[in-house]
């Protein structure tokens, strides 16, 4: 399906149909076929906003590829040009760079940068649903591995709470055995 999306004539709709196939291959783990499906998205035009918004998911998810193959500086500077070229209003977009940049130092053992990367997120952006869950759902383990068990617990708690009904309150879930 998401095959014929990516061969539409709609430059948004093949953006996302590659973006969606790059996503399911970075999921497996197969960081190389995910990159080239990103690659393909971002070499579509982007005459509209909706366009645009997908060309920058194609490039931060891109990053987190390239960090993922030990790219990490390509895979940082990626991310990075997609967070410094949002507008300030652009507040998903600047909170998914941010997942995106914690993934990448994730990816680099770079737990440290990670958990404030993520942090970030939970601060400045908790009025972007989706994006919160899921710097909680990274801040978990990383407060642990640092022996912070009361911040560990304080965001699973939310994540739990607030966003109880989301992927990555299950995910979470699943983590700990409770799924």
């Amino acid at each position: 399906m998401y095959r014929l999306l990516a061969k539409s004539k709609s430059p948004t709709f093949a953006i996302r149909g590659a973006v969606l196939i790059g996503r399911m291959k970075q999921a497996a783990g197969d960081h190389k076929s995910a990159i080239k499906a990103f690659e393909i998205a971002m070499k579509q035009p982007t005459d509209s906003s909706p366009a645009a918004a997908e060309y920058a998911q194609a490039a931060l998810s891109r990053g987190v590829s390239l960090a993922a193959l030990g790219k990490f500086d390509e895979g940082l500077a990626a991310v990075q040009k997609v967070i410094q070229a949002a507008g300030a209003k652009e507040e998903e977009l600047i909170a998914k760079g941010y997942i995106s940049l914690g993934r990448c130092f994730e990816e680099a053992d770079k737990r440290r940068e990670a958990l404030f990367a993520y942090i970030y997120v939970d601060t400045l952006f908790s009025s972007q649903a989706d994006q919160h869950a899921e710097a909680l759902f990274h801040l978990i383990p990383l407060w642990k591995a640092l022996d912070k068990d009361e911040e560990a617990s304080a965001a699973q708690s939310m994540l739990r709470g607030r966003y109880a009904q989301t992927s990555w309150a299950q995910k979470d879930k699943d983590r700990s055995g409770e799924g």
